[in-house]
Order: C-alpha cells, then structure tokens, then sequence
C-alpha cells in the first residue's frame, strides 16, 4: 500500500505462487489491495510476473481488470488488460459488468480498450445497468468535446488536421493491434538492445519533439481520438438501428439523444437519428422533439439536421407544452451560460434575433 517496489520484490521472490493467492478479511489479494490503494504499475507487475493466475481471481464478483476499471486507474488498466483482454464468452455471460467497465473505460477516455470491449461484444452498448443515466451509449453521448464537432481550430491547423490519419480504417486496425500487442511485451524483461535500435530510438525522439514543437502531434492526438470515437458511435448505432421506443428508453438511447442535444454533440445526433428514424418522433418531459430541444439550447449545427429528416413536415409542425411550437420556444430565453457567450446585450439581442428568424 505504501508503494515501495523494492521491499514489494523481496517479497514477492520470498513467497510461493500460492501465497499471492491468500487473501485478506476483505476477500483481496495482494493484486487487489495494489489496485484499490492506486499503487504504481510495477508492484502489480512484480506480483503478476511471480503469478500469472493472479488475474483470474475474483475480489466481489470482479476481476482485478474490472476492479482496476471501477477505481479509475488509467495505467493500471492499460497494463491489465493487455494481459488478460476480456473475451467474447466473459462478457456476454457478465453483460452488467462488461457494460459497466465499458461505461468506465469511455469515461477514462480509453477509447482503444473501449473499441475494443465493444468489438467483442457490440451488445453492452445498449445493455440496462439498472441504474438512472448509466449507459455506455450514455456515456458517449456526454463527451462532446472528444468528437470532431468540439474541436476548433484555426485555418492552418484545420489544414494540418485534414493531412493527418486519413485513412482511418487503417487507424482502427492499428490501434486494436497494437493493444493486442502490448501483451507480448507487458511481462518482458530488460535485454540487450543493438546500437542499430538505440540509433533509430534517439531518430524516433527527434521526430517526437519536432512534431511536438509545431503543434503535429497534438492534432495527431485529437485525430486519433476523434477516428476512434466516431468507430465507437458507428457500431453503437449498428446496435440500436432495430430497437422500438420502449427498448430505446429502457437502455438509455433516448436520454443519451437529448443530453447529445444539449451538449451540441453533432455526430452523435446524426448518427443516432440516421440509424433508427423512429428517434425523430420523441419526446422529452415538456413534449419537444429533437429539434425544439437543438433550438432551446441553440445549437445550429444539429437543428439543421431536419433539413435531411423523413418527418420535416411534422417535426416543424408539432407543438409542446401548453402548445408551443418552434417559434414560441425560439422566442424564449435560453439557459443564462449560453445567453453570456456572446458579450454585450446587442450582441446577444441580435444572436436571439438570427434564431427567430
């Protein structure tokens, strides 16, 4: 717990495979309190070199991956689920728990293990955790600033972000490798390295700061997340295409579309709407569709979407409570955090006026 690697090896090389597998009045094992108590990776290395079993032990109903999941602990994670990747069985048969860790992963920013959980197992994107607005479809939704339309950027940048990663199949298929990959090298030890590599590995360094110092590989970065979100979204809405209203709501996608909504998450939006046209017709508590919602919270980019939707007519027609229909609510103020982002009351006066218009 108090996270010092080298008593931890002394007695971890003292102590039999066996040993590891004692666990306390708690029910954890040595790796389990590791994980509950964030310690670095390497005291979990050490214990899991010494026993690879370890990783198959349950501490309440959870595997030491999922344990590290729940907890939050990025590197940790990584580094177990390179070694134990939950397969297809596992997480069919621990739907609520795939799910969670799915859920988990997504809001850890993981996107390649998350790509690669929901590759496995495309059905824990709509699987009901019993508990209010806890979806991985929900989950998604929520991030509006890891998918292309929260990203802005300048001309030159936008350009720059344009010539990176275009083909991004290709992208997804070396990400979900080379996380299959780390587990060839997760457990290795130290060996001898040629000059050859040491040269190539101080080339690879320069180019590292080079690409650093212009700006390339943040934008490389932000590419790379948005490919893998928007993979995420795609087989997302793969699995919702089928589902009636009542399956929609019971796993999350309705509230997901509307929080989607009033975060301004385009893609999302789109996807989700083009996957299942049933979803143009809900409705939430004050009876306003999509579109009436995009409009209250003044979002432009996804009330033009009713330009390519199979119900324009009835959704430009339908009304709300108390009988309020596109124009009403246009005419009404928006929550005061948007109203401030434009400064001056003439400014946002002629903002409110646009919307009207």
């Amino acid at each position: 717990m108090a996270g010092h690697i080298e008593i931890v090896t002394i007695l971890v090389n003292n102590m039999s495979e066996e040993d590891l597998e004692i666990t306390d009045g708690d029910g954890f094992t040595a790796l389990a309190v590791a994980i509950r108590s964030n310690a670095k990776r390497s005291i979990a290395q050490c214990m899991v070199q010494k026993n690879m079993g370890l990783l198959s032990i349950e501490t309440n109903n959870m595997l030491p991956v999922a344990m590290a999941f729940s907890y939050g602990h990025t590197e940790m994670v990584r580094y177990l689920y390179s070694l134990m990747p939950l397969s297809k069985d596992y997480l069919i048969k621990n739907q609520k728990q795939g799910a969670r860790i799915l859920c988990d992963a997504i809001h850890m920013r993981s996107f390649d293990v998350a790509l690669a959980l929901l590759s496995e197992c495309r059905e824990l994107a709509i699987t009901d955790l019993g508990t209010s607005l806890q979806s991985p479809v929900y989950a998604l939704a929520s991030l509006s600033s890891a998918f292309a339309s929260g990203c802005h950027l300048s001309i030159l940048r936008r350009w720059l972000y344009h010539c990176i990663l275009k083909d991004s199949t290709a992208a997804i298929n070396h990400i979900l490798t080379e996380l299959q990959n780390q587990s060839i090298h997760a457990n290795e030890g130290s060996t001898t390295v040629s000059a050859g590599c040491k040269v190539w590995s101080k080339l690879q360094g320069v180019k590292f700061y080079v690409y650093e110092f212009l700006g390339i590989k943040d934008l490389h970065d932000k590419k790379l997340v948005h490919i893998q979100t928007s993979q995420l979204l795609r087989l997302m809405s793969d699995e919702i295409k089928d589902l009636d209203l009542y399956q929609t709501e019971e796993s999350c996608v309705i509230d997901a579309l509307f929080l989607a909504v009033e975060g301004g998450n385009v893609e999302f939006v789109e996807s989700m709407l083009q996957a299942n046209p049933l979803l143009e017709e809900i409705v939430d508590e004050s009876c306003r569709n999509v579109f009436m919602r995009a409009i209250q919270f003044r979002q432009p980019k996804i009330f033009s979407l009713i330009y390519n939707s199979n119900s324009k007519l009835p959704a430009t027609t339908a009304t709300a409570f108390q009988k309020n229909n596109m124009l009403h609510i246009a005419a009404m103020l928006p929550p005061k955090r948007l109203l401030n982002r434009f400064s001056g009351a003439a400014l946002q006066m002629q903002r409110e006026l646009q919307w009207f218009q």
